[in-house]
């Protein structure tokens, strides 16, 4: 397990922008977590692991539903239960192990890179380069 520190927290200059992609990229699997829960906002990062292939182990939101679309065991995989964070690794390994889980990770990037890619990204361009 590596803990991966987003690039603006520090001077890291190699692991910005496309290299921090690549990097996240090699792995199969990542957590994301809130700071403090519950949060009003979403991070970025639920979109960039699931863009980069990565089984999503995310801590429960209704956000996630609400603002992005994520449905659990379709996009990602919820890390939480009734007592808190799931800390069996047996849990995790099943589902990186698996074809499921090889599903789920496809189908998390797929939707991600369709609905906040390319052509997502083109409409916020195109509404603000009629701003000017």
């Amino acid at each position: 397990i590596y803990r991966l520190e987003h690039p603006g927290y520090k001077n890291n200059s190699h692991m910005t922008e496309l290299n921090y992609y690549k990097e996240i990229s090699k792995y199969k699997a990542a957590f994301v977590g809130h700071y403090v829960y519950p949060l009003n906002f979403l991070l970025a990062k639920h979109i960039e692991v699931l863009m980069c292939g990565c089984i999503g182990f995310f801590e429960p939101n209704p956000l996630l539903k609400s603002q992005l679309g994520l449905l659990e065991y379709v996009h990602y995989i919820p890390c939480f239960d009734e007592q808190g964070l799931i800390k069996d690794a047996s849990f995790y390994k099943k589902w990186i192990d698996s074809e499921e889980g090889k599903l789920i990770a496809k189908q998390g990037k797929d939707f991600v890179r369709e609905k906040f890619g390319k052509e997502y990204i083109k409409k916020f361009a195109d509404v603000i380069s009629k701003c000017f």
